[in-house]
């Protein structure tokens, strides 16, 4: 398992009912408009995620940047964010192979006024351990 779909995993164990994805906005130039997440939604995105390289060579350890954001009605997006900073942040968690350390550095509510839903930003950082993976093939 990757940093990738550790997260994914991650996040939708925090946040079973929400739609959580990796985040990406994709223009349709026919409405003139960015698609939107199905709400109630969780994206993710990393904005750091850098190997860690020691005089030995390469380990198994990367320096993250990882910014989540909830997405949905402003009970929604309160208590999903809310949910995210409880369960992420402080602690050792392991999914699989990958070991995530990393503390909330940014929680923040945004409102546009043009849309109908809030966003609840939080953004972490912290250290991710991808180690080997199982083969359970034997």
């Amino acid at each position: 398992m990757d940093a990738y779909e550790a997260t994914q995993a991650l996040l939708t164990e925090v946040t079973p009912d929400a739609n959580v994805t990796s985040f990406s906005l994709r223009y349709d130039e026919i409405t003139d408009q960015f698609e939107l997440p199905a709400l109630p939604a969780v994206t993710y995105i990393y904005e750091n995620l850098t190997p860690l390289v020691t005089h030995e060579g390469p380990s198994n350890l990367y320096r993250i940047a990882l910014t989540v954001e909830a997405w949905g009605d402003l009970e929604t997006a309160s208590h999903n964010g809310e949910e995210i900073v409880t369960e992420l942040s402080g602690k050792r968690i392991t999914v699989e192979n990958v070991i995530f350390t990393m503390v909330a550095t940014e929680v923040r509510d945004v409102y546009e006024a043009d849309f109908n839903f809030h966003r609840r930003i939080i953004r972490f950082g912290g250290l991710i351990e991808i180690g080997d993976e199982k083969d359970d093939s034997r």
